[in-house]
């Protein structure tokens, strides 16, 4: 009789005792996927509702929907601006001799705002006008000696010349003169005076600050995604934060090209004049690039998203019970915390409103109609 190794005995009892205890753990977590599988189908029957005798059914509110109108807007930054909001420099450079006008006036184009001293140009001015009188009794003597046959052609034209040279001379020194003048080219307001008697003064330093509000406008930049549905004529609405204040408009100039830094175009919209509207103020500017005036809108947090797609809870009869019921929806823009729904649903569908959160397709439920 063949003898068995004792090392062979060893192995093979250890393989069994080792086969028998995955068995057995085995068996033990198929009892309690069982079990947690029972609880789980009993938990869903329960909030489903079906237990109707023990359950209380969710109370939600609801809205039966109903076409409205709908309209999406871009919003964008803007500024107000001026074409007649301008600053006033010297033409000329000197001493200020006089300021005549002070913040709050109403100005007109021409008018003399501040004169600079021209003292020095005055007194050469007067020694022209000396040699130019000379120069005009010589003329009138030498033309009548002329007319006569006395004299040389020579003459008369030498001065003739001189006296001519010196009339351009003492108008090119008016001219001159009017340069020391500070004066105003538009109609408008001082805002700001910005020179006193005794202040140096030269051209391209600012002196006085005039607006005129009677033409105002708004710029902003839009991105040019939207080159395509911004026109001009397109409906705005106009918000100035500070002012609490809305004013619609129409867009009167849209930019024929696109800025290559930030990639935007310029539109502008005109505004009719205001005391309170003021030049480089801030403003909203909501341009209107889409309308829908029979359209099923629901709002934002209504609509909910899962890996199955989006949808909406409605309610549905079920055996004269209510149920929540998953809605598979497509939307469309949305704006001001509401959603358009160009799919899905339709004219008195009756749309959960509130505890989206605890809801599960299927749930009986009951609402506040």
């Amino acid at each position: 009789m063949n003898k068995i190794p004792v090392t062979l005995i060893l192995i093979f009892l250890l393989y069994s005792c080792t086969s028998n205890d995955k068995r057995a753990e085995l068996e033990k977590l198929k009892k309690q996927h069982a079990d947690l599988t029972a609880q789980i189908t009993a938990l869903e029957k329960e909030l489903a509702g079906t237990d109707s005798g023990t359950v209380k059914k969710k109370l939600v509110e609801t809205r039966v929907l109903a076409p409205e109108a709908y309209a999406h807007f871009i919003e964008i930054q803007g500024k107000i601006e001026s074409d007649q909001n301008i600053i006033i420099t010297p033409t000329a450079a000197g001493v200020i001799k006089s300021v005549y006008a002070r913040e709050g006036d109403i100005v007109k184009p021409g008018q003399v705002l501040a004169e600079i001293d021209d003292q020095v140009l005055r007194q050469g001015i007067e020694e022209l006008k000396t040699g130019l009188d000379l120069a005009n009794q010589l003329y009138e003597k030498q033309e009548n000696l002329w007319k006569q046959n006395i004299g040389s052609e020579v003459q008369y034209l030498q001065i003739k010349n001189q006296k001519e040279s010196l009339e351009k001379k003492m108008k090119t020194l008016m001219e001159q003169l009017e340069l020391y003048k500070i004066k105003s080219s538009i109609y408008g307001t001082v805002d700001e005076v910005m020179v006193k008697t005794g202040q140096s003064a030269a051209p391209g330093v600012p002196s006085f600050h005039i607006v005129n509000n009677n033409q105002l406008k708004v710029k902003a930049d839009v991105a040019e995604r939207f080159s395509k549905s911004v026109k001009e004529g397109s409906p705005v609405v106009v918000f100035m934060n500070d002012l609490n204040k809305e004013i619609s408009g129409t867009i009167s100039y849209k930019g024929k090209s696109i800025n290559v830094l930030n990639r935007t175009f310029s539109i502008i919209i005109n505004l009719n004049g205001s005391d309170e509207i003021l030049p480089n103020m801030s403003a909203i500017v909501r341009i209107k690039d889409y309308e829908n005036t029979n359209a099923i809108v629901v709002p934002v947090n209504v609509v909910q998203n899962s890996d199955e797609g989006t949808y909406i809870f409605v309610v549905k009869n079920n055996g004269g019970n209510k149920t929540a019921y998953k809605q598979p929806v497509v939307t469309g823009t949305v704006y001001n915390g509401r959603t358009e729904i160009t799919s899905g649903l339709n004219s008195g569908d009756e749309v959960i409103m509130t505890g989206l959160d605890d809801i599960i397709n299927g749930m009986n439920i009951s609402t506040n109609k």
